[in-house]
C-alpha cells in the first residue's frame, strides 16, 4: 500500500461524502458536524488535496493562504491504515509545493505535535533563536507544554527546498 502521488488529487465536489466519512472516523468530528459544514469550510478554503484509493478518500488536507506570503495548513488528515507509509507527508508537500515563496505554518494539537514533525514532517519554518523566518530542521520537544528547540545537524541542500 505505498503511495504513489497520483492518488493525490485536488478535491472536487464529488469526493464530499467520502471525506467527510474520512473525517468524522478519524477524530473530526467534534470540528466538522456535518457534510454541508464541511461544504463551507472546503469553499472558504484556498488549497485542498485528497489521497484516493478505490475511488475512496483515504488521506485530507486543506489549508488558507494570502497566495504570496503566507500559509496555514489546517488539516491533515490520514485514514488509519495508510498512516506510516509517506501519504501525510505527500498530503503536505502537494500543498505547498506551488510558491516557494509563502511560508507556511501548520497547527497541530500538543498531544499530536511530535509524532507529527518527528515521524511525517521534519521541518520547521521558524528558527529556534527568533532570527526569523528560514527552513531549517528543527527537533520539536516531545514533552507537552513550551520547551526551547534545538537544531538538528544542517539538513542538506535538497531537504531545504
Amino acid at each position: 500500500m505505498e503511495v504513489n502521488t497520483s492518488h493525490i488529487r485536488r478535491y472536487s465536489t464529488a469526493d464530499l461524502g467520502s471525506a467527510f466519512q474520512l473525517l468524522a472516523t478519524n477524530g473530526w468530528s467534534h470540528r466538522i458536524p456535518d457534510r454541508q459544514f464541511l461544504e463551507r469550510l472546503v469553499s472558504a478554503s484556498q488549497r485542498v488535496v485528497v489521497a484516493v484509493s478505490q475511488d475512496r478518500v483515504v488521506g485530507f488536507a486543506r489549508a488558507i493562504t494570502d497566495g504570496l506570503s503566507n500559509g496555514y495548513l489546517s488539516m491533515v488528515v490520514v485514514a488509519l491504515e495508510w498512516r506510516g507509509k509517506g501519504m501525510g507527508r505527500s498530503l503536505v508537500e502537494e500543498i505547498v509545493s506551488d510558491d516557494e515563496g509563502i511560508t507556511w505554518m501548520l497547527r497541530a494539537s500538543r498531544s499530536q505535535a511530535p509524532a507529527f514533525f518527528f515521524e511525517t514532517w521534519i521541518y520547521a519554518f521558524w528558527r529556534c533563536d527568533g532570527a526569523g523566518p528560514q527552513t531549517h530542521r528543527l527537533a520539536i520537544p516531545p514533552m507537552p507544554g513550551v520547551g526551547a528547540c534545538k537544531r538538528l545537524p544542517s539538513a542538506s541542500a535538497a531537504d531545504n527546498r
